[in-house]
């Protein structure tokens, strides 16, 4: 159980008297019921967001429709790690005029939900169990503050003690020596760390921009089809040649696992996008194909897991 004293200093100590959980009535605070519940307490039936197991990962504040607090579960006893607005904030917002609050205690990270450079960092921020708030940042119909702050204004964008990094790369790579999470996410060798950034900056690319081709236009041609599945076979061909589960190696993701995610999480919209006609690329590729079933157990990628359907209305924004 949190300490009291934490969850005053969030601005998260709710006392919610006589809720209905399971036919029982408790009387305790907001995350005490998050701690013992056996069904969604039916006061906050809409509040809550879960992963693709049913766990509840994202909880919003019942004062504050447009903010959620994202929490570990019972391996690390509910703690809070982030906080971040629901809504993508736009020039159109008229609450909205100047840039939110945030403490100097947590980084802030301006994201995209939709936005596969923003999921890189999303990513790395809940390997690392990094505390950090997010603000999404409508990208079509930026907030003048935003526009006026920053200098490219974009996103994935991070600030710490009032220092701005773009970038996904340098944002993971700075995210991941600044703050290490409990496991190693980069080789130790740096011969081998390079031939990974070196696979990220030149292979990679081509399996990046063929998603998008597809994902892109209105309908999926056996031409866009196909340049994707040729620059996959490059990529299953040396997965093959490491001998291993993860591109990082056999026990669990690294690195360069979360930095290619983001765009194997999007392949799975390529049947519902094409209403079936083509599947998932990954079905012609083994190793890779049991590479994405053990990515989609992972508790990082649990966090921020999108279905396919949700990708096919926003990859273009």
């Amino acid at each position: 159980m949190l300490p009291s004293g934490l969850l005053v200093g969030l601005g998260l100590c709710l006392c919610v008297n006589h809720v209905v959980l399971s036919k029982v009535t408790f009387n305790m605070t907001f995350f005490e019921i998050m701690k013992n519940q056996t069904e969604i307490p039916v006061i906050y039936k809409d509040s809550y967001e879960t992963d693709y197991d049913g766990n509840i990962i994202t909880v919003t504040y019942p004062y504050n429709k447009n903010a959620t607090v994202h929490y570990y579960g019972p391996d690390n006893q509910y703690k809070p790690v982030a906080r971040a607005h629901v809504k993508h904030l736009s020039a159109n917002d008229s609450d909205q005029h100047e840039e939110p609050h945030w403490s100097l205690d947590f980084i802030r990270f301006y994201s995209q939900r939709f936005c596969a450079f923003s999921h890189r960092v999303h990513l790395i921020l809940y390997a690392n169990n990094i505390t950090h708030d997010t603000v999404y940042i409508n990208t079509a119909n930026k907030p003048k503050w935003f526009l006026d702050r920053f200098f490219p204004p974009k996103v994935p964008l991070i600030q710490h003690m009032d220092i701005p990094i773009t970038d996904s790369l340098l944002i993971c790579d700075y995210l991941n020596t600044k703050h290490p999470g409990p496991r190693p996410l980069c080789h130790q060798d740096a011969f081998y760390q390079n031939d990974d950034n070196v696979m990220l900056a030149e292979e990679f690319e081509h399996v990046a921009w063929g998603l998008r081709d597809c994902l892109m236009v209105d309908h999926i041609t056996d031409e866009l089809y196909t340049n994707l599945t040729t620059a996959l076979k490059w990529f299953e061909r040396e997965l093959t040649k490491r001998q291993t589960i993860y591109w990082f190696g056999n026990e669990y993701p690294g690195m360069t696992d979360y930095m290619m995610w983001p765009w194997f999480e999007r392949m799975a919209a390529i049947p519902v996008h094409s209403r079936y006609k083509y599947p998932n690329p990954l079905v012609e590729f083994p190793r890779l194909l049991r590479w994405e079933m053990k990515m989609l157990d992972d508790t990082a990628v649990k966090y921020h897991y999108q279905p396919p359907e949700s990708y096919v209305v926003s990859v273009g924004k």
